[in-house]
């Protein structure tokens, strides 16, 4: 009997490690995953700006006053952030934890 319990334990112990093991992989996964996006958004907007800069030096005549105009979009942009900081930050809080609840919720229904 005691033989029976000490595996199960040990079975259990694996188990936990195993389960561990598995989240660790899929987070490293989705940091990659997102790493890898953010690059090819941080191309993407980079070469998006230049383009809208150079439109908007052809419509001011003027290269200098094109990018200026960017910089100012850029500015406002970041002006806002700062505004709406806190309500940002609580819609990413609640985006991550209804994803991760959403996981748990489909991994225990899997079971």
């Amino acid at each position: 009997m005691f033989g029976k319990v000490k595996n199960y334990i040990q079975d259990q112990v694996t188990l936990a490690k195993l389960e561990v093991i598995e989240n660790i992989g899929k987070a490293a996964a989705s940091i990659a995953f997102i790493v890898i996006v953010a690059v090819f958004a941080l191309f993407f907007f980079t070469f998006l700006s230049f383009a809208g800069a150079y439109y908007l030096a052809v419509c001011f005549d003027s290269v200098f006053y094109g990018f200026l105009a960017m910089s100012g979009i850029y500015l406002l942009l970041l002006i806002l952030f700062f505004i709406f900081k806190e309500s940002i930050r609580n819609s990413v809080v609640n985006i991550v934890i209804a994803s991760t609840i959403g996981g748990k919720k489909n991994k225990n229904n899997g079971k």
